[in-house]
């Protein structure tokens, strides 16, 4: 006798549907961090600009170009923040998506476990009762 577990199907698709989830969270956990080492590059490139050089810029138009470009990299970094609290909320989302397939294919191994401990069960009567009928057949010859 061998064991077949009734609800196998749907363990497989549960299974399935547990790994697809784990690419979408993966997916979005990668662009948050995309974000985070935008948002990174542009903080060391605002804190390599030296601060205590302003005697280089000969000209106030130089000076007002410099602190253009530094306001360009404040305004991105703002816009990347937005952004990353949105993608922070969607990672929480697909994160929540995933514990509920987790749980719905662990449910499922689970009823696999019980179903094969109730078969193993089974085969063990079967078989003890085949082994009393075996020894109370030779008893009966004697």
């Amino acid at each position: 006798m061998t064991f077949k577990f009734s609800l196998e199907p749907v363990l497989k698709v549960n299974e399935h549907r547990e790994k697809q989830q784990q690419q979408k969270y993966a997916a979005q956990v990668k662009q948050m961090q995309s974000i985070k080492d935008k948002i990174d590059d542009l903080k060391d490139r605002i804190s390599q600009t030296d601060d205590t050089s302003e005697a280089r810029y000969t000209s106030i138009h130089a000076l007002r170009a410099r602190y253009g470009v530094l306001e360009q990299m404040h305004v991105e970094i703002g816009k990347l923040e937005k952004e990353l609290i949105l993608v922070d909320e969607r990672v929480d989302a697909e994160r929540k998506k995933l514990v509920e397939a987790h749980r719905k294919t662990h449910m499922m191994e689970t009823m696999k476990t019980k179903e094969f401990t109730t078969f193993r069960h089974q085969v063990n009567q079967l078989e003890q009762g085949q082994m009393d009928e075996v020894a109370s057949q030779i008893v009966s010859r004697r």
